[in-house]
C-alpha cells in the first residue's frame, strides 16, 4: 500500500513528479526525505530535520541591487505548512533511529542551487529561520497543498552548506541516505499501526 518514487535534483523534478504521483494513485499522503545542507547554528552533520514548514527561498525579484525573497507575484505565499500529524509520527521515528540530541522540527528552505557559502546561510538563517537548505522540499509542498494532500519533508544533513559543502556531501550521501531511509521505515511501520 506503499508508492515509491524518486524524483530527481531540483523543484522542476520533484514538483513533475508529485503531480504525477498524485494524479495516477489514489494516495492519501506524501512523506518525502533525502539529503540538505544544515543552515541551524544548532544543526550538524548527519543530524535530522523535520520541516514543519517549507518556504521557497529563491523565489524573489533579482535587480541591479541584487535578489529580494518577495512573494509580490506569488499566489501561494511560497510557504507551506507540514502535516501536523506526520510532522510528529516522523519525528518519533527520527528520535528511535537517531536519538533526540540530533533531531530538530523547523523550517526547510529550498532553492535550486546546491549551497555551499556562508554568506548564503546567513541569509537563510536571518530570513527565514531556516535549519536545512535543499532543492526539492517546497516544491513538493506546493503540489500537495494544491491537491489538498498532508505531507511532510524529512532531511538528514549531507553538509553545513558551507566552502566545504562538496567534501562532506561526497563523503556522506549515503550515510545521510542510508538515515533517512530508517526514519521513513520506522514511520511507516507507525503509520500502519494507527490505520
Amino acid at each position: 500500500n506503499v508508492v515509491i518514487v524518486k524524483s530527481g535534483m531540483g523543484k522542476v523534478l520533484a514538483a513533475s513528479v508529485a503531480t504525477a504521483l498524485l494524479m495516477k494513485y489514489n494516495i492519501s499522503s506524501v512523506m518525502f526525505t533525502g539529503i540538505a545542507g544544515g543552515v541551524g547554528d544548532e544543526t550538524k552533520v548527519l543530524d535530522i530535520v523535520v520541516g514543519e514548514s517549507l518556504v521557497q527561498s529563491d523565489y524573489g525579484i533579482m535587480s541591479k541591487d541584487g535578489f529580494q525573497w518577495s512573494t509580490r507575484y506569488s499566489t501561494d505565499g511560497a510557504r507551506y505548512k507540514s502535516d501536523k500529524k506526520l510532522v510528529e509520527i516522523v519525528y518519533e521515528a527520527a528520535v528511535e533511529v537517531s536519538g533526540k540530541s540530533g533531531v530538530f522540527k523547523g523550517l526547510i528552505a529550498s532553492g535550486d542551487q546546491f549551497v555551499a557559502s556562508e554568506e548564503y546561510v546567513v541569509f537563510l538563517r536571518r530570513e527565514f529561520g531556516a535549519l536545512a537548505c535543499e532543492m526539492e522540499g517546497a516544491a513538493l509542498a506546493s503540489v500537495c497543498s494544491l491537491f489538498k494532500i498532508p505531507f511532510v519533508v524529512l532531511r538528514t544533513m549531507s553538509d553545513k552548506a558551507d566552502g566545504k559543502a562538496h567534501e562532506s556531501f561526497a563523503a556522506l550521501i549515503d550515510k545521510a541516505a542510508d538515515k533517512s531511509c530508517s526514519i521513513i521505515l520506522k514511520a511507516l511501520d507507525k503509520l500502519k499501526r494507527i490505520h
